[in-house]
């Protein structure tokens, strides 16, 4: 205290925070004496035998439950009330209904507004009259604000634990967060970097929801793209917790943007042994597109009936009657209505052995006419290249005219890979055998167990 002369008191009251509204909080400050503990005003005498100076000590804060806010208010105010009446007239020692009025309605409405997470501490002067009232003889000085540090409004913000500490310059990457208790509707993640000099060039903040809020302690979000995505180098920035309400900030850590490697940017190219070609430049996505959606419509709820030893006018007799219940494509019922397996295969080895007498193949050498050749119901493997397709479909055709119905082994058949990961399908694909295509295609349309080829993906 300066300037002071004789004996001074010291008095410290817990009031609000407000600056522009004053008014005794509904908390109580405690101070320990002993082993008890009281919630009067705290008050110290100083004098030049200890140069003024006041030390509080073993103070603290009691919280008020929120039922208890107006009753405590009112307490408070009417000490204080009467205190101010009776330096002006000291035997005065109630407060009229007038003044009583007043203060509960003060009460009434500052409890609407008073923040019970955040107070402040007020030290002012007095002396004591010779009616024992106590004057004040200097200006109230008020502490900063003092939070509750339990509480998720007003508590520190400090990131605990982070799962990483880097991401690519793309972001989007998903972070898990370790908090101390952070609100939900109350928190940000945000990304910044400094110049040289300590100022603040950029900043964004992670991508969360509310959702990914668990228990107040831990955040799921993902990382924001750093400012520029064609860096060479690292580059380090900081990552820290805001809250809204306040403005208040964690202590920043340590974040690292990385370049995207080189194999992240672009598609890695594929590398063939064989003499096949890329799918992309055989066939259009419009083609295939086309195609798949005409077989669906043509087949959707039709199955053949089974494949049995019968002739060839036969057969033409039983699609024709099915087709013109179920086909409204012309282009496809005139391709089924004249369809015979045996003579297609036939022609199709015819050309494409060419003169050669042999298909290209990307395994062992193999005479076309050696695969061939075994008649007995055990099945062949196919050899990889670009007779792979026709040798499945030769076997699967082979296998339902000595069968009744579609087994696991056809299945089988026509889900099977080359070392290149292509099935039938995208084998006859590769390598244009447009014909062999659209029977692979007829025959899954009509057995809804292989449905699930259409879809199937190859490995490039």
């Amino acid at each position: 205290l300066l300037n002071a002369i004789g004996k001074m008191i010291i008095r410290c009251t817990i009031v609000t925070k407000n600056e522009d509204r004053r008014i005794p909080h509904a908390h109580h400050l405690v101070k320990r004496e002993g082993n008890t503990e009281s919630d009067t005003p705290y008050e110290i005498e100083v004098s030049e035998e200890n140069d003024y100076i006041a030390s509080f000590q073993g103070m603290g804060i009691i919280h008020t439950a929120k039922k208890h806010i107006k009753d405590e208010l009112i307490k408070k105010m009417r000490a204080e009330k009467l205190e101010e009446i009776r330096r002006k007239d000291h035997r005065r020692t109630t407060l009229t209904v007038r003044e009583d009025t007043a203060i509960r309605m003060e009460a009434e409405a500052a409890q609407k507004w008073m923040d019970l997470n955040s107070v402040a501490l007020c030290f002012q002067a007095f002396i004591r009259n010779e009616h024992g009232v106590m004057e004040p003889k200097s200006a109230p000085v008020y502490s900063n604000p003092i939070n509750n540090l339990k509480s998720a409004l007003t508590g520190e913000l400090k990131i605990c634990r982070i799962d990483k500490y880097a991401s690519t310059c793309a972001g989007n990457e998903e972070v898990f967060l370790l908090v101390e208790k952070v609100g939900k509707k109350n928190i940000k993640i945000k990304f910044f970097e400094l110049d040289d000099k300590d100022n603040e060039i950029w900043c964004d903040y992670g991508k969360f929801s509310e959702l990914d809020v668990h228990h107040q302690y831990a955040i799921v979000f993902r990382t924001p793209p750093y400012k520029d995505r064609d860096i060479t180098e690292p580059k380090v920035v900081y990552i820290q917790l805001e809250r809204p309400t306040d403005g208040d900030c964690s202590e920043p850590m340590q974040f690292t943007y990385k370049p995207i490697s080189n194999l992240m940017q672009r598609k890695r190219p594929r590398m063939s042994y064989s003499d096949s070609v890329d799918l992309s430049g055989m066939i259009d996505s419009t083609t295939v597109t086309t195609t798949t959606s005409m077989v669906n419509h043509t087949f959707a709820g039709y199955k053949p009936q089974p494949v049995t030893q019968t002739s060839s006018s036969e057969r033409s007799a039983e699609l024709r009657k099915l087709l013109e219940e179920k086909c409204d494509s012309e282009e496809m019922r005139n391709c089924l209505m004249n369809l015979d397996f045996e003579e297609y295969v036939d022609l199709v080895v015819e050309a494409q052995m060419g003169t050669t007498g042999y298909l290209a193949t990307d395994g062992p050498s193999s005479s076309y006419h050696h695969l061939l050749a075994a008649k007995a119901p055990a099945r062949v493997a196919p050899v990889e290249g670009p007779n792979f397709a026709y040798n499945v479909l030769k076997q699967a055709v082979q296998s339902l005219k000595n069968q009744e119905r579609l087994d696991n082994s056809i299945m089988k058949m026509l889900k099977e890979r080359t070392s290149y990961g292509d099935t039938p399908l995208h084998s006859a694909i590769r390598h244009g055998q447009r014909d062999i295509v659209k029977h692979i295609l007829t025959l899954i349309a009509g057995y809804p167990e292989l449905a699930e080829l259409i879809n199937s993906e190859s490995a490039s």
